[in-house]
């Protein structure tokens, strides 16, 4: 996907899950940078990025992230909401 699409950040999100759920965690991180780098406010790659953090139990990472998001007057209210949202249904599946 990511040869055929390489301007696509989703596709780099999924390679980044790829990485993630066989224990490459730096070809994770690397993929997920790359696809904020592609579309910086694109709100599911800046989740994705929060939840590695989160279930990476790397908490200051993770709060840096939610930071970046919610201090960006770029994403709107709506993303803004729509990422929280995730954030919630993340934690509640996870307790």
């Amino acid at each position: 996907a990511i040869k055929a699409a390489p301007y696509v950040a989703q596709n780099h999100v999924l390679l980044a899950n790829i990485y993630e759920k066989s224990g490459r965690d730096s070809l994770a991180l690397v993929s997920y940078h790359n696809a904020i780098a592609i579309d910086s406010l694109d709100v599911d790659s800046w989740m994705a990025l929060s939840f590695y953090y989160s279930h990476k139990e790397d908490i200051a990472s993770h709060l840096s992230v939610l930071l970046r998001v919610f201090a960006n007057p770029t994403f709107s209210v709506v993303k803004k909401w729509m990422f929280s949202q995730g954030i919630r249904s993340s934690a509640s599946s996870r307790s």
